[in-house]
Protein backbone atom coordinates (compact mmCIF):
# COMPACT_ATOMS: atom_id res chain seq x y z
CA UNK A 1 0.00 0.00 0.00
CA UNK A 2 1.07 3.75 -0.82
CA UNK A 3 -0.79 7.01 -0.06
CA UNK A 4 -3.99 4.56 1.00
CA UNK A 5 -3.74 2.73 -2.44
CA UNK A 6 -2.89 -1.03 -2.92
CA UNK A 7 0.13 -1.42 -5.52
CA UNK A 8 0.32 -4.92 -5.47
CA UNK A 9 -1.85 -7.75 -5.27
CA UNK A 10 -1.25 -11.52 -4.34
CA UNK A 11 -3.52 -14.15 -3.65
CA UNK A 12 -3.77 -17.89 -2.54
CA UNK A 13 -6.97 -20.01 -2.48
CA UNK A 14 -7.20 -22.98 -0.31
CA UNK A 15 -9.45 -25.03 -2.34
CA UNK A 16 -6.76 -24.79 -4.96
CA UNK A 17 -3.68 -26.94 -5.18
CA UNK A 18 -1.52 -24.79 -7.92
CA UNK A 19 1.84 -24.52 -6.49
CA UNK A 20 2.78 -20.58 -5.33
CA UNK A 21 5.78 -19.06 -6.72
CA UNK A 22 9.22 -20.07 -4.56
CA UNK A 23 7.53 -22.87 -3.03
CA UNK A 24 9.74 -25.80 -1.88
CA UNK A 25 8.79 -29.07 -2.79
CA UNK A 26 10.23 -32.91 -2.79
CA UNK A 27 9.21 -33.80 -6.76
CA UNK A 28 9.31 -37.13 -8.13
CA UNK A 29 10.66 -37.52 -11.90
CA UNK A 30 8.18 -39.19 -14.01
CA UNK A 31 9.25 -38.17 -17.56
CA UNK A 32 11.99 -37.01 -19.88
CA UNK A 33 12.57 -35.29 -22.43
CA UNK A 34 16.37 -35.41 -23.20
CA UNK A 35 15.62 -33.53 -26.78
CA UNK A 36 14.68 -30.01 -24.56
CA UNK A 37 16.86 -31.08 -21.76
CA UNK A 38 14.24 -31.02 -19.61
CA UNK A 39 12.29 -33.24 -17.17
CA UNK A 40 8.61 -33.32 -15.52
CA UNK A 41 8.70 -33.85 -12.36
CA UNK A 42 5.01 -34.87 -10.22
CA UNK A 43 4.68 -32.32 -7.11
CA UNK A 44 2.40 -34.05 -5.66
CA UNK A 45 -0.20 -31.34 -5.96
CA UNK A 46 0.81 -30.80 -9.83
CA UNK A 47 2.95 -30.77 -12.17
CA UNK A 48 6.61 -29.31 -12.82
CA UNK A 49 8.82 -28.58 -15.56
CA UNK A 50 12.41 -28.91 -14.96
CA UNK A 51 15.06 -27.76 -18.04
CA UNK A 52 18.69 -28.65 -16.86
CA UNK A 53 21.53 -27.85 -18.92
CA UNK A 54 23.69 -30.81 -17.13
CA UNK A 55 22.88 -34.53 -17.26
CA UNK A 56 19.33 -35.41 -16.33
CA UNK A 57 17.82 -37.09 -13.04
CA UNK A 58 16.74 -40.58 -13.68
CA UNK A 59 12.80 -41.56 -13.84
CA UNK A 60 12.05 -42.32 -10.58
CA UNK A 61 14.12 -40.38 -8.58
CA UNK A 62 13.55 -37.26 -6.30
CA UNK A 63 14.55 -33.48 -5.50
CA UNK A 64 13.63 -30.90 -3.39
CA UNK A 65 13.02 -28.17 -6.27
CA UNK A 66 11.60 -25.05 -6.39
CA UNK A 67 8.83 -23.12 -7.55
CA UNK A 68 10.35 -20.33 -10.16
CA UNK A 69 7.34 -19.68 -12.60
CA UNK A 70 3.69 -20.47 -11.20
CA UNK A 71 1.21 -22.74 -13.88
CA UNK A 72 0.09 -20.18 -16.13
CA UNK A 73 -2.71 -21.50 -18.30
CA UNK A 74 -2.34 -24.96 -19.85
CA UNK A 75 1.84 -24.86 -18.87
CA UNK A 76 2.49 -26.43 -15.84
CA UNK A 77 5.21 -25.07 -12.67
CA UNK A 78 8.77 -23.71 -13.82
CA UNK A 79 10.98 -25.30 -11.36
CA UNK A 80 14.52 -25.24 -10.12
CA UNK A 81 16.98 -27.73 -8.69
CA UNK A 82 18.83 -25.21 -7.32
CA UNK A 83 16.39 -24.20 -4.50
CA UNK A 84 16.37 -21.55 -1.98
CA UNK A 85 14.99 -21.27 1.18
CA UNK A 86 13.57 -17.30 1.13
CA UNK A 87 13.04 -15.49 4.59
CA UNK A 88 12.56 -11.34 4.92
CA UNK A 89 16.04 -11.49 6.81
CA UNK A 90 17.82 -14.06 4.57
CA UNK A 91 17.80 -16.40 1.66
CA UNK A 92 19.30 -19.57 2.05
CA UNK A 93 20.88 -21.89 -0.59
CA UNK A 94 19.80 -25.55 -0.02
CA UNK A 95 22.25 -28.39 -0.59
CA UNK A 96 25.79 -29.16 0.29
CA UNK A 97 26.62 -25.74 1.75
CA UNK A 98 24.05 -23.74 2.61
CA UNK A 99 24.95 -20.23 1.62
CA UNK A 100 23.25 -17.54 3.13
CA UNK A 101 22.79 -13.95 1.97
CA UNK A 102 20.70 -10.75 3.11
CA UNK A 103 16.90 -11.13 2.27
CA UNK A 104 14.93 -8.09 1.29
CA UNK A 105 14.09 -6.63 5.14
CA UNK A 106 17.97 -7.22 6.42
CA UNK A 107 20.15 -9.83 7.59
CA UNK A 108 19.75 -12.26 10.09
CA UNK A 109 20.28 -16.15 10.45
CA UNK A 110 17.34 -18.14 9.64
CA UNK A 111 16.00 -20.55 12.58
CA UNK A 112 17.93 -24.13 12.34
CA UNK A 113 14.76 -25.96 13.21
CA UNK A 114 13.41 -24.40 9.78
CA UNK A 115 16.30 -26.16 7.69
CA UNK A 116 15.95 -29.29 9.29
CA UNK A 117 12.12 -29.58 8.82
CA UNK A 118 13.49 -29.33 5.03
CA UNK A 119 16.19 -31.56 5.34
CA UNK A 120 14.72 -34.11 6.98
CA UNK A 121 10.92 -34.59 4.94
CA UNK A 122 10.41 -37.14 2.78
CA UNK A 123 7.41 -38.29 0.36
CA UNK A 124 6.60 -36.00 -2.57
CA UNK A 125 4.45 -32.94 -1.96
CA UNK A 126 5.18 -29.73 -0.48
CA UNK A 127 7.47 -29.31 2.22
CA UNK A 128 7.81 -25.43 3.03
CA UNK A 129 7.83 -24.95 6.47
CA UNK A 130 6.92 -21.21 6.18
CA UNK A 131 3.17 -19.77 6.80
CA UNK A 132 1.38 -19.29 3.53
CA UNK A 133 0.84 -15.84 4.65
CA UNK A 134 4.58 -15.25 5.01
CA UNK A 135 5.32 -16.89 1.12
CA UNK A 136 2.57 -14.23 -0.04
CA UNK A 137 4.28 -11.56 1.94
CA UNK A 138 7.59 -12.45 0.18
CA UNK A 139 6.22 -11.59 -3.35
CA UNK A 140 5.75 -8.39 -2.29
CA UNK A 141 8.59 -7.41 -0.14
CA UNK A 142 11.21 -5.17 -0.98
CA UNK A 143 13.77 -2.36 1.01
CA UNK A 144 10.72 0.29 1.00
CA UNK A 145 8.20 -1.99 3.42
CA UNK A 146 7.62 0.30 6.43
CA UNK A 147 4.76 -1.25 8.04
CA UNK A 148 2.59 -4.50 7.20
CA UNK A 149 -1.31 -4.49 8.24
CA UNK A 150 -3.00 -7.94 8.34
CA UNK A 151 -7.02 -8.64 9.71
CA UNK A 152 -6.40 -11.70 12.38
CA UNK A 153 -4.43 -12.04 15.45
CA UNK A 154 -2.89 -15.42 14.51
CA UNK A 155 -1.80 -14.02 11.16
CA UNK A 156 -0.03 -10.79 12.77
CA UNK A 157 1.98 -14.06 15.47
CA UNK A 158 2.73 -15.55 12.35
CA UNK A 159 4.64 -12.95 10.29
CA UNK A 160 5.81 -11.71 13.54
CA UNK A 161 8.24 -14.59 13.81
CA UNK A 162 9.93 -13.96 11.12
CA UNK A 163 10.02 -9.84 10.90
CA UNK A 164 12.41 -7.35 12.10
CA UNK A 165 11.44 -5.74 15.06
CA UNK A 166 11.13 -2.10 13.86
CA UNK A 167 8.78 -3.14 10.85
CA UNK A 168 5.27 -3.39 12.94
CA UNK A 169 2.65 -5.70 12.18
CA UNK A 170 -0.65 -3.81 12.95
CA UNK A 171 -4.49 -5.00 12.68
CA UNK A 172 -6.84 -3.52 9.96
CA UNK A 173 -10.64 -3.51 10.44
CA UNK A 174 -11.45 -6.51 7.81
CA UNK A 175 -14.17 -3.74 6.24
CA UNK A 176 -11.37 -1.21 5.64
CA UNK A 177 -9.33 -3.84 3.89
CA UNK A 178 -12.16 -5.29 1.92
CA UNK A 179 -12.71 -1.88 -0.02
CA UNK A 180 -9.45 -1.04 -0.40
CA UNK A 181 -9.02 -4.72 -1.79
CA UNK A 182 -12.52 -4.27 -4.10
CA UNK A 183 -10.93 -1.06 -5.45
CA UNK A 184 -7.74 -2.45 -6.60
CA UNK A 185 -9.38 -5.38 -8.14
CA UNK A 186 -11.71 -3.19 -10.51
CA UNK A 187 -8.46 -1.19 -11.40
CA UNK A 188 -6.73 -4.80 -12.21
CA UNK A 189 -9.36 -6.31 -13.98
CA UNK A 190 -11.08 -3.19 -16.28
CA UNK A 191 -10.08 -2.89 -19.97
CA UNK A 192 -10.05 0.68 -20.10
CA UNK A 193 -8.06 3.70 -17.88
CA UNK A 194 -8.37 7.55 -18.12
CA UNK A 195 -5.47 9.31 -18.29
CA UNK A 196 -5.03 12.65 -16.82
CA UNK A 197 -4.35 14.68 -20.08
CA UNK A 198 -7.47 13.50 -21.29
CA UNK A 199 -6.25 10.29 -23.55
CA UNK A 200 -6.73 6.39 -22.32
CA UNK A 201 -5.13 3.47 -21.85
CA UNK A 202 -6.87 -0.19 -22.77
CA UNK A 203 -5.03 -3.20 -21.66
CA UNK A 204 -6.25 -6.68 -22.94
CA UNK A 205 -4.90 -10.20 -22.05
CA UNK A 206 -4.57 -12.90 -24.46
CA UNK A 207 -3.13 -16.29 -23.87
CA UNK A 208 0.06 -15.60 -24.96
CA UNK A 209 0.55 -11.67 -24.46
CA UNK A 210 -0.90 -7.93 -22.78
CA UNK A 211 -2.24 -5.57 -25.56
CA UNK A 212 -1.89 -1.99 -24.64
CA UNK A 213 -3.39 0.72 -26.66
CA UNK A 214 -2.90 4.43 -25.80
CA UNK A 215 -5.26 6.89 -27.28
CA UNK A 216 -4.69 10.84 -27.54
CA UNK A 217 -8.21 11.89 -26.93
CA UNK A 218 -9.08 15.32 -27.10
CA UNK A 219 -5.99 17.47 -26.19
CA UNK A 220 -7.06 21.23 -27.06
CA UNK A 221 -4.48 23.74 -27.40
CA UNK A 222 -1.58 21.38 -27.99
CA UNK A 223 0.21 20.14 -31.52
CA UNK A 224 0.00 16.55 -32.01
CA UNK A 225 3.57 15.93 -31.34
CA UNK A 226 3.31 17.23 -27.93
CA UNK A 227 0.00 15.90 -27.02
CA UNK A 228 1.51 12.35 -27.55
CA UNK A 229 4.70 13.21 -25.81
CA UNK A 230 2.73 14.00 -22.73
CA UNK A 231 0.14 11.30 -23.20
CA UNK A 232 3.35 8.86 -23.04
CA UNK A 233 4.61 9.57 -19.90
CA UNK A 234 1.03 9.40 -18.56
CA UNK A 235 0.26 6.23 -19.60
CA UNK A 236 3.81 4.66 -18.90
CA UNK A 237 3.11 5.96 -15.23
CA UNK A 238 -0.25 4.22 -14.95
CA UNK A 239 1.16 1.25 -16.56
CA UNK A 240 3.77 1.18 -14.02
CA UNK A 241 0.82 1.03 -11.09
CA UNK A 242 -0.94 -1.17 -12.63
CA UNK A 243 1.25 -3.72 -13.87
CA UNK A 244 1.69 -5.52 -9.94
CA UNK A 245 -1.84 -5.10 -10.06
CA UNK A 246 -2.59 -7.01 -12.62
CA UNK A 247 -0.04 -9.46 -12.55
CA UNK A 248 1.24 -7.93 -16.50
CA UNK A 249 4.26 -9.59 -17.22
CA UNK A 250 5.68 -11.90 -20.07
CA UNK A 251 5.56 -10.19 -23.59
CA UNK A 252 3.97 -6.63 -23.54
CA UNK A 253 2.65 -5.04 -27.01
CA UNK A 254 2.31 -0.87 -26.43
CA UNK A 255 0.56 0.82 -29.24
CA UNK A 256 1.88 4.59 -28.98
CA UNK A 257 0.47 7.56 -30.94
CA UNK A 258 3.51 7.86 -33.99
CA UNK A 259 3.24 11.52 -32.61
CA UNK A 260 3.84 10.29 -29.20
CA UNK A 261 8.12 8.40 -30.76
CA UNK A 262 10.72 11.38 -30.49
CA UNK A 263 12.83 8.74 -30.37
CA UNK A 264 13.11 5.02 -30.11
CA UNK A 265 15.96 5.34 -27.54
CA UNK A 266 14.62 7.85 -25.57
CA UNK A 267 10.91 6.03 -25.53
CA UNK A 268 12.78 2.64 -24.38
CA UNK A 269 14.35 4.33 -21.57
CA UNK A 270 10.81 5.85 -20.79
CA UNK A 271 9.46 2.62 -20.58
CA UNK A 272 11.95 0.87 -18.59
CA UNK A 273 11.89 3.41 -16.00
CA UNK A 274 8.23 4.10 -15.71
CA UNK A 275 7.94 -0.36 -15.20
CA UNK A 276 10.61 -0.70 -12.81
CA UNK A 277 7.51 -1.24 -10.31
CA UNK A 278 6.95 -4.45 -12.50
CA UNK A 279 10.65 -6.30 -12.12
CA UNK A 280 13.22 -6.31 -14.53
CA UNK A 281 11.98 -5.07 -17.83
CA UNK A 282 13.67 -5.22 -21.28
CA UNK A 283 12.34 -3.63 -24.52
CA UNK A 284 13.56 -5.47 -27.57
CA UNK A 285 12.04 -3.33 -29.70
CA UNK A 286 10.54 0.46 -30.48
CA UNK A 287 9.63 1.59 -33.76
CA UNK A 288 8.96 4.79 -35.58
CA UNK A 289 5.67 3.80 -35.88
CA UNK A 290 4.77 2.99 -32.69
CA UNK A 291 4.84 -0.48 -31.57
CA UNK A 292 7.03 -1.18 -28.55
CA UNK A 293 7.60 -4.73 -27.77
CA UNK A 294 8.30 -5.20 -23.48
CA UNK A 295 9.77 -8.48 -22.07
CA UNK A 296 8.99 -8.54 -18.28
CA UNK A 297 9.15 -10.79 -15.59
CA UNK A 298 6.06 -13.21 -14.98
CA UNK A 299 6.29 -15.35 -12.41
CA UNK A 300 2.48 -16.01 -11.83
CA UNK A 301 -0.88 -16.08 -13.43
CA UNK A 302 -2.53 -12.50 -13.64
CA UNK A 303 -5.14 -10.85 -11.67
CA UNK A 304 -7.57 -11.77 -14.12
CA UNK A 305 -6.30 -15.48 -14.79
CA UNK A 306 -6.79 -15.90 -10.94
CA UNK A 307 -10.31 -14.13 -10.07
CA UNK A 308 -12.14 -15.30 -13.44
CA UNK A 309 -12.89 -19.14 -14.43
CA UNK A 310 -14.03 -20.42 -17.59
CA UNK A 311 -17.34 -21.54 -17.62
CA UNK A 312 -19.70 -23.45 -20.12
CA UNK A 313 -20.72 -19.99 -21.78
CA UNK A 314 -18.71 -17.05 -20.95
CA UNK A 315 -15.78 -16.23 -18.64
CA UNK A 316 -17.53 -16.18 -15.61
Amino acid sequence: VEEGEITALRYFFPGRPDPLWSTLYRAKVVELDKRLGAAFLDLGTGKGFLRRTGPLPDIGSTLIAEVRREPIGDKGADLSDRPALRLPMATVQLGGQNAIKPGPLGEAAPDPSIMERIETASGTGCLDPRPVCLRLLMTLLDGSVTDIAVTQAGTKNRLSAYLPPDIPVEIMPSREAALMLDEAEERGLALHHSLPGGGALTIEETEALFAVDLDLGRQGGQSKKGAGTKLLGEALSALGHLGPIMGLGGQVIIDVPRGAIAAPKIVRDQITRALKPMGRVSVPAVTPEGICVVIAPRSRPSLRHLLTEAGEDPVQ
